[in-house]
């Protein structure tokens, strides 16, 4: 390796180092305007799940969830590393997946009116919604995609 693309390895370097502590020192808000947000717009956003790989169990005519106790949404294998599946609910509820090619599953209590994005691999998924409203819960996909 010549001298000068030691130079440029060792800048590239510094840079990413300096964009990590950056990012840990300024954390984005909600609107994602700090370095993490930067960085995630420089490197791309992981794609939405394609509606035609979903299928809820729960699904009514309109497109919306709407269940009391559990619905399980199944989500096909797709050809994409990451998927997003984005869930507004409109009563409190406990989601449950599996980490994409994490071996472990994760969970988020959301109250009523919250969006969460949940991340499934190529291997596809099955996403847990579970309610302990008194009434129906309903939940929309895709809603705050933005």
């Amino acid at each position: 390796m010549t001298r000068k693309q030691r130079i440029v390895v060792l800048a590239v370097g510094v840079l990413i180092v300096g964009a990590f502590v950056a990012a840990v020192l300024n954390p984005g808000r909600a609107d994602d305007d700090g370095p993490i947000g930067w960085l995630g717009r420089w490197v791309g956003d992981a794609a939405g799940a394609d509606p035609a790989d979903l299928a809820p169990d729960c699904q009514e005519p309109d497109g919306r969830l709407v269940f009391g106790g559990s619905c399980t949404i199944e989500v096909a294998p797709a050809d994409a590393n990451l998927r997003l599946v984005t869930l507004t609910t409109e009563h409190p509820l406990v989601v449950t997946a599996p980490a994409p090619a994490g071996g472990f599953t994760v969970e988020a209590t959301l109250d009523a009116g919250e969006v969460v994005r949940v991340a499934v691999g190529a291997d596809g998924a099955e996403i847990e919604l579970d309610c302990d409203a008194p009434d129906d819960c309903v939940v929309v996909i895709g809603a705050g995609d933005g």
